[in-house]
């Protein structure tokens, strides 16, 4: 008895003529991962952050600020290299981080409390923990 197909069987397969292929990335994005859960990934990286609370300086640090801006102030014309640690609050969560740069200061703001640096970047005086004048 002849088997089904078996007068076609090694004809080669010449594809469809009504549907133009699909492009391998559009093939691919069909056996992509499902998340069920979409943000619970990013969520569960946010809450592993961590941040530190802002310190509140003692007298003698706060001292030691108020001398080192006034020999800044004084030689802001020749725009001292500064280096800088400064505390960055978190725009997601309460707390944030210190950052320490090393740059040029253009100015001093009296009026707004901040430091205005030769890149544009402004740092308020009340979030200064430390600063060092390099050169």
């Amino acid at each position: 008895m002849k088997e089904q197909y078996e007068d076609i069987i090694d004809y080669p397969y010449t594809g469809t003529k009504r549907k133009n292929k699909m492009s391998l990335l559009n093939r691919a994005a069909q056996f992509a991962p499902f998340s069920a859960l979409s943000g619970y990934e990013d969520a569960i990286i946010e809450a592993s952050r961590s941040t530190s609370d802002k310190k509140e300086l003692e007298e003698q640090e706060i001292e030691k600020l108020n001398y080192v801006l006034q020999i800044i102030s004084n030689e802001i014309q020749q725009c001292p290299l500064i280096q800088i640690t400064y505390f960055v609050a978190d725009k997601l969560k309460q707390g944030g981080e210190y950052k320490t740069v090393v740059k040029r200061i253009k100015r001093i703001d009296e009026i707004k409390q901040e430091l205005i640096l030769m890149d544009g970047a402004k740092i308020g005086i009340s979030y200064i923990s430390d600063i060092v004048i390099v050169e």
